[in-house]
């Protein structure tokens, strides 16, 4: 069986927005094996707003799965789509129960899942689920089929519109941000793999002090910390302030992005900003370590404690929040400035 024997192929990732991220890879991939082929991606209605200028994907199907496509009925909805689209493959790196009935009811002559995903059993095919870099594991789907067994994962382009990066362009230019600026992102959907407040409000400082300017980057829900991070170290917070394409055109913008083991870490990986990230709880092993071509991580590697969940969690087991707590500004401080040299 070979990639190029389908006409339409559907990848379904609805997780969460740095997981959309690095499931371009296997879009671009494929577009790359099979240049004929329509590639539909089902996604949320947040990262649908990026993933729709992946120059890979022909169609982006926002699946509202917590509001209008929310149950069973909302799901049909959805995969009655996808098979009057003609979809005849689905992919499926989200390893949910949702996405197993999804692919089930596409219609579709064949589905490639991992075997640790939900449902595993209503896919046709069954991958092994590697422990490797997401970007490899999403790629390992495609290991059944005879014209990709040695495919390495591609690149993918993304190409926003000028509106958005003039948008972008008038917000950085109003804080005399044009060029040569860092992008900080203090912000985590887990609550333990956020580095210290305090640890992020002095390193702004010390990175203002050493001549560079600062831009705090992330969504609504980060909007109240980037703003006492910049009123404590006279930086700017554009957090809450700009649509996921336009914090994507910053981003590819600045010099460096320092953040988490969060999703900025993977948009960076799109636009190739060289990146500084901070990992706590998680560790690199599960798969999600920074991908841009000059990427570091920080982190305490002497904790007996790490890792402590897949994910991160919303307090720390231990009450002392140590792995993030012993990373100090100083250590980050010194990455940035090797990041800078290469």
């Amino acid at each position: 069986m070979r990639l190029t024997d389908f006409r339409h192929i559907v990848i379904v990732q609805t997780a969460f927005i740095g997981d959309v991220a690095l499931v371009l890879f296997l879009a671009a991939t494929v577009r790359r094996v099979h240049p004929e082929v329509r590639i539909t991606l089902v996604t949320t209605p947040a990262s649908a707003t990026f993933a729709q200028y992946c120059t890979d994907i022909d169609t982006v199907v926002a699946f509202d799965k917590r509001g209008k496509h929310r149950g069973l009925r909302g799901m049909m909805r959805v995969a009655r789509q996808l098979r009057t689209g003609g979809a005849d493959c689905v992919l499926a790196p989200h390893r949910s129960f949702r996405t197993a009935l999804l692919a089930w009811f596409s219609g579709a002559r064949l589905s490639v899942g991992f075997d640790k995903n939900s449902f595993a059993w209503l896919y046709d095919k069954r991958v092994e689920y590697p422990a490797v870099h997401e970007i490899e594991r999403n790629n390992a789907l495609l290991s059944i089929f005879e014209d990709c067994v040695n495919c390495l994962p591609e690149a993918p382009t993304i190409r926003l519109p000028e509106s958005v990066f003039a948008a972008s362009e008038a917000l950085l230019r109003q804080h005399g941000l044009e060029k040569g600026f860092i992008a900080c992102a203090p912000g985590s959907v887990w609550a333990t793999k956020r580095w210290r407040e305090e640890h992020f409000g002095r390193l702004v400082q010390m990175l203002q002090e050493a001549g560079k300017k600062v831009v705090l980057l992330g969504g609504k829900d980060d909007a109240e910390v980037c703003e006492r991070i910049a009123r404590q170290s006279g930086s700017v917070s554009l957090a809450g302030k700009t649509s996921l394409p336009e914090m994507l055109a910053i981003i590819q913008s600045a010099s460096i992005l320092v953040c988490n083991d969060s999703a900025p870490a993977h948009l960076a990986a799109l636009v190739d900003c060289p990146t500084v990230a901070i990992f706590g709880p998680t560790v690199q092993a599960f798969g999600f370590a920074p991908r841009s071509s000059r990427a570091v991580v920080v982190e305490n590697t002497h904790l007996a404690c790490r890792p402590c969940s897949p994910h991160g969690t919303n307090a720390c087991p231990l009450g002392t929040h140590e792995c993030m707590r012993s990373v100090v500004p100083e250590e980050v401080f010194a990455a940035v400035q090797n990041v800078t040299k290469e």
